[in-house]
């Protein structure tokens, strides 16, 4: 009966394991997608058709933010001169 309780209130044992705790492997894999993922100069439509929905965020700011640091280093090469 008191373990009933304590599982009612959130207390569970050690010995049981949390199965939503990524494991090492898939830590690895998500950082490996990351490091060898496309990065576009533009984005057309096509390219943007082409996007699985999931990353189509991320692909949108990564171009974003390499045009916004050209854009910058552009400037302040002008400015310099």
């Amino acid at each position: 009966m008191l373990s009933g309780i304590l599982k009612f209130f959130g207390c569970k044992g050690q010995s049981e394991k949390q199965t939503n705790d990524p494991t090492t492997q898939e830590i690895l894999n998500s950082v490996d997608d990351f490091m060898n993922r496309p990065i576009y100069k533009e984005l057309t439509t096509e390219i943007i058709d082409s996007i699985d929905d999931n990353d189509l965020e991320q692909a949108v700011l990564i171009t974003f933010t390499n045009r916004l640091e050209m854009t910058t280093t552009r400037n302040l090469a002008t400015f310099k001169s």
